[in-house]
């Protein structure tokens, strides 16, 4: 085999030019670029003259050492049943998200945690901090030690309050809170999918995340917390979009911005780099009608953040609306499918050595970078100068997001383009959680919308 690839000459960028335009007819070479919203011209293809170099990415977590992750389903505490909970760990799941809205009583945690060891799968709690930490007060009753996460995104609050919230503080005594019950539990959670699902791209949600975390670290290092404890509280989330490499290098270069402001104040340790990166498949293009296609959709974005080095991942239910049983069994299906049938797990770095993601992975970076610094001008997004330029650049996106929907620039199969014949829009309420300055969008409703005007 070596001898056969010596016989063949290593061709040049000028000599792929020459023939790619051949193949083009005349045609100009920069109709094959990506014009990408947010990113700008994308070239089709890499030669090894383009010498694009692969990034130093830090070491990965305990539990994608082995390339496998989390699968995690989500449950509304009220809501959901003890059997549906059940039923989701027999099948397959590692890890739980519980929503947690208002005050938890005794009997209701009693019964939905009937029958289930804690201690052996993953606690995900989402909700205000009082209310999270009611529910870990009345399960640490039980001397469960718990793992997972259990945080408040306290830069956001801030944001909402238009700076005028003490932030440091209320993340401090969090910690401080979590800690005391559950030291196994991270305690400090950056939700940076609510900017995607608010029609944000994918730069600027990576650099919300990159940003809103340095805000918490140095809080809690103010607070006299070494930068090795600290950086062991925090787990991101990130949505995982319909846009297969960039959602990919969006999760990588995630891993890469933390390490290098962990970096800068000198841990001990080289785990305190390993950012803790949860995925949950977005829903902002998902359809009203032709809803199966919103099973293709969750199965790409799943691959990429899988691909991309998620450490947990929450495939949603493709019908919101609707869910049941049957939902959540493709939804887990989706995951035992990549896992076990195509190969998914066991490789720890599928991206390596590819010249197209190590540029997106690039280009994300540098345009991440870009929306921090005009934040830091303007005193940080706890600012309040800082986030009315932070709610801007949303608004913009969010915008020509939803105008690019509307004349069908932006393909949404289903929706805009291949649509179903003699299917009517469904008379439904899309539980979708969000307001203020992320209040989420949907694709569907705005076109049903547009359609039916």
């Amino acid at each position: 085999m070596s001898d056969l690839l010596q016989a063949f000459d290593i061709a040049s960028k000028e000599a792929w030019q020459r023939q790619i335009q051949k193949e083009l007819s005349g045609n100009d070479l920069a109709t094959l670029e990506w014009k990408h919203p947010e990113l700008g011209n994308i070239p089709p293809y890499f030669n090894q003259d383009d010498r694009i170099p692969a990034l130093p990415l830090p070491p990965r977590s305990y539990t994608a050492q082995s390339g496998d992750w989390e699968a995690v389903q989500t449950f509304v505490l009220g809501s959901d049943t003890n059997a549906a909970v059940l039923q989701s760990l027999m099948h397959g799941t590692s890890g739980l998200k519980i929503v947690v809205k208002g005050s938890a009583s005794p009997d209701e945690l009693t019964q939905l945690f009937k029958g289930v060891y804690l201690n052996m799968v993953s606690l995900h709690l989402q909700g205000a901090s009082d209310a999270q930490l009611g529910v870990l007060k009345q399960l640490s009753a039980n001397e469960q030690a718990l793992s997972g996460c259990s945080g408040v995104d306290a830069v956001r609050i801030a944001m909402e309050h238009n700076g005028t919230f003490n932030f440091a503080g209320a993340l401090l005594q969090h910690v401080e809170s979590v800690k005391a019950l559950q030291p196994r539990m991270r305690s400090v959670h950056v939700d940076a999918s609510v900017v995607f699902e608010a029609g944000g791209g994918e730069a600027l949600e990576l650099a919300y995340a990159v940003h809103n975390a340095h805000c918490c670290l140095n809080a809690l290092l103010a607070g006299e917390i070494s930068v090795d404890d600290a950086a062991a509280e925090f787990q991101f989330t990130l949505s995982a979009g319909q846009s297969y490499f960039v959602t990919l290098a969006k999760f990588r270069a995630l891993r890469y911005l933390w390490a290098r402001v962990v970096s800068e104040y000198a841990p001990v340790h080289d785990c305190s780099l390993v950012a803790w990166i949860h995925a949950e498949t977005s829903q902002r293009q998902y359809g009203l009608r032709d809803v199966h296609s919103n099973l293709l959709r969750n199965t790409t974005a799943a691959m990429a953040a899988i691909a991309g080095g998620c450490d947990s991942l929450d495939v949603t239910d493709h019908i919101p609306w609707a869910i049941n049983e049957d939902t959540r069994r493709w939804a887990r299906n989706i995951q035992h499918l990549l896992r076990d049938e195509s190969g998914f797990g066991g490789v720890v770095d599928q991206a390596a050595a590819s010249s197209y993601i190590e540029f997106l992975t690039g280009r994300l970076i540098e345009k991440a970078l870009e929306y921090t610094n005009a934040w830091e001008e303007r005193g940080g997004l706890t600012s309040a100068e800082g986030a009315k330029h932070f709610r801007n650049t949303l608004e913009e996106q969010r915008i020509a997001l939803t105008q690019r929907w509307s004349d069908g620039q932006a393909k949404v199969v289903g929706s805009n383009v291949f649509q179903p014949k003699n299917e009517a829009y469904p008379n439904v309420e899309w539980p979708i959680d969000g307001q203020g300055i992320f209040e989420r969008i949907n694709c569907a409703s705005i076109l049903k919308n547009t359609q039916e005007a």
